[in-house]
């Protein structure tokens, strides 16, 4: 039965040819269309893992099965493959159903190779738990990637393709400037061991650690679990890599975004607050306040929270503070605080994040003319949060 596994899951390979059909198709839409108001957090997340869970629980019906095949335009075909006992078993391992993920959002993303350190962890696993060598598992995951695409891409409505089409774009775009930079730094990392530690080092080293974060923090709202580890990488690189020259104050920038990124999770707590150390002794003179206030908000003290917050006189201590203020206080408070404040038509009033939090509030309260406008009035800042494009679709 092992040395049929793979074979069986031959028969289904031109689905997963018919679905890199549909996300070039995706990708290259571009007009604009209707989507509905809300973030995009959930959206890849819930549907990837309805479809994981169907192939686990052996809820593949015809019906959907159906629907799912539909959608990427090929005939039906049976899914007995996916029925087989040691292949849900597989699909059942934690690890493998998060490196499952990974792979089929980078698929869905436009991203044409699979991660090799995830694709090793899949076969090697995919040998454990059916017995075949681990080099036959390339067509039982190319086979399952595609599925659990086609499942995300059955589970959207046509009006809001054209915006993941957008996203597609930036992303492709965003991944091409990285694999760039990539060719670049082994050059320059090379030309900087000549160099020691004398101010063109750290120069170097400086603008190569900004523009890494730059790059990753764009993106932070749309993949926060990606760009969070890659944060954690590149910390690893200013501290024991090739990028150890760089400045403290560049240094205690990267661990405030560590902090940052993870300070809503209860458990994370004490390793924020470790960080909280690491940033104050590598560079005193860091503002952390806004962590402090977050800290405050999830031991449950939002009061303590919005006080510090309320004394943070940029856009980004205003931003944090109306989300803060939107989650404990509600809509209707957060907007009378905007309403009365006198800056507020200042496009420095909020970040980019903060236009677009606000723009969502507006139309919750039915408020679209207002929340057109201040959109308009930010567009600029779209390069920064590519947020701000996604929520122009509605």
């Amino acid at each position: 039965m092992a040395e049929n596994i793979s074979l069986i899951a031959k028969v289904l390979l031109p689905v997963a040819k018919a679905l890199s059909s549909k996300v070039r198709r995706v990708y290259k839409e571009r007009q604009a269309g209707k989507m509905p108001v809300g973030g995009t957090d959930d959206l890849l997340k819930k549907g990837m893992e309805e479809t994981l869970n169907r192939l686990i629980g052996d809820k593949i019906d015809d019906t959907w099965w159906k629907k799912t095949l539909d959608t990427i335009g090929h005939k039906l075909i049976s899914p007995e493959f996916l029925r087989i006992h040691s292949v849900r078993e597989w699909l059942s391992v934690y690890q493998v159903q998060t490196d499952f993920k990974s792979l089929a959002r980078e698929h869905i993303m436009g991203k044409d190779d699979y991660e090799q350190g995830t694709l090793k962890r899949l076969r090697q696993a995919y040998a454990d738990k059916t017995g075949e060598d681990e080099r036959l598992a390339d067509g039982p995951v190319e086979v399952i990637v595609s599925i659990i695409a086609a499942g995300y891409f059955g589970s959207i409505s046509t009006e809001i393709e054209p915006v993941v089409g957008m996203i597609q774009d930036h992303t492709r775009e965003s991944n091409k400037a990285f694999q760039k930079f990539d060719e670049s730094l082994g050059s320059i990392d090379n030309r900087l061991k000549d160099l020691g530690s004398d101010h063109y080092a750290v120069e170097a080293h400086n603008n190569i650690a900004q523009k890494e974060l730059y790059q990753l923090l764009k993106r932070r709202s749309l993949e926060l679990d990606r760009t969070l580890q890659e944060i954690i990488a590149l910390t690893k690189r200013v501290v024991e890599g090739d990028l150890t020259h760089a400045d403290n104050s560049i240094k205690a920038e990267i661990f405030y975004w560590v902090a940052r990124l993870q300070v809503s999770k209860t458990e994370k707590l004490p390793l924020v607050k470790e960080y909280l150390e690491k940033i104050c002794e590598t560079d005193p003179g860091t503002d952390t306040r806004i962590i402090e206030a977050l800290i405050l908000e999830t031991e449950g003290d939002a009061d303590g929270a919005l006080r510090i917050l309320r004394d943070i006189n940029d856009s980004d201590g205003r931003s944090t503070f109306f989300i803060v203020c939107n989650r404990k206080k509600g809509i209707k408070s957060v907007l009378l605080w905007f309403d009365e404040q006198s800056e507020r038509d200042n496009p420095d009033f909020f970040t980019g994040i903060g236009w677009y939090n606000l723009a969502i509030t507006l139309a919750k309260k039915e408020r679209w003319t207002e929340a057109a406008k201040r959109l308009s009035v930010v567009h600029n800042y779209s390069e920064l949060y590519p947020d701000l494009a996604f929520v122009e679709g509605v």
